[in-house]
């Protein structure tokens, strides 16, 4: 239960925060929010090297595109890991609720027939 004294703009924004984190997922909001630091802290030096470098891959060193390569990798395997995690918790709870209804069911059909023998 929230506090009373929480300003409400704390209140929506954490709201707001929680909603996108269910939309796109835990990869998705790590890479938004760190998009949205860059944007905002970042200088237009900076900028424009990130862009240079790592986007058009405009550096004469090979190192910039092998940790393009090896972060799209990495972005990969955790989203993978993550998805993996999230649906087998998913068909658990679905099995859990399942398998509660069919006791649930089972009971109240025992009770409420009447059969002819």
């Amino acid at each position: 239960m929230p506090q009373e004294n929480t300003p409400k703009i704390n209140q929506s924004f954490l709201k707001f925060l929680t909603t996108l984190f269910k939309e796109v997922g835990l990869l998705g909001f790590v890479i938004i929010f760190l998009t949205f630091l860059f944007l905002v802290w970042g200088t237009a030096e900076q900028k424009r090297l990130f862009i240079d470098s790592y986007i058009l891959l405009r550096s004469e060193e090979i190192t910039h595109c092998l940790v393009v390569i090896l972060t799209l990798l990495a972005i990969l395997v955790i989203s993978s890991v993550y998805n993996y995690k999230i649906g087998k918790l998913r068909k658990e709870e679905n099995n859990r609720i399942s398998q509660e209804k069919s006791t649930l069911q089972k009971n109240l059909l025992r009770d409420n027939l009447n059969t002819s023998d």
